[in-house]
């Protein structure tokens, strides 16, 4: 349930002026806000309670602020809409990335270990044949010794 700020009594802050009924979508920009709260120039309103408090506006002023409050309202739920769009696809690329990562660290792992084995096959492979020659040449030279 949204929660609004609006102005119940006219103030001036920092140069502004807060009229009755004014939204107030940044409470950060009005110096000392909790005092105003305090004070009963802005008063904390739930969703449920907009038409009385448009009701209390409209017997003041003689301007209905429903429309304003409810453009007000559709206004933040897009913004937050969009908010969490644009957060879900900064999630989604940065799980993107981080399995990318992974996947080549895992590829680049599985490549190493089999260029291990096979450098040990061919070493293995070498080295029986260099039993095998220098068997062959050692029995190559027993039959000239034999000969002679």
């Amino acid at each position: 349930m949204e929660t609004l700020y609006i102005v119940k009594r006219p103030f001036k802050t920092v140069g502004k002026v807060f009229l009755l009924g004014s939204v107030i979508t940044d409470p950060t920009e009005i110096r000392l806000f909790k005092s105003k709260v305090k004070e009963g120039k802005i008063i904390e309103v739930k969703e449920t309670d907009l038409p009385r408090i448009a009701e209390y506006v409209e017997s003041r002023t003689g301007v209905n602020p429903t429309e304003l409050f409810q453009s007000y309202i559709e206004a933040k739920r897009l913004a937050d809409e969009e908010a969490k769009r644009l957060a879900d696809e900064e999630a989604k690329r940065l799980a993107d990335e981080e399995a990318k990562r992974l996947a080549d660290e895992e590829a680049k792992r599985l490549a190493d270990e089999e260029a291990n084995k096979l450098a040990e096959e061919v070493k293995r492979l070498a080295d029986e044949e260099a039993k095998k020659l220098t068997t062959k040449v050692a029995a190559q030279t027993k039959v000239v010794a034999v000969k002679r």
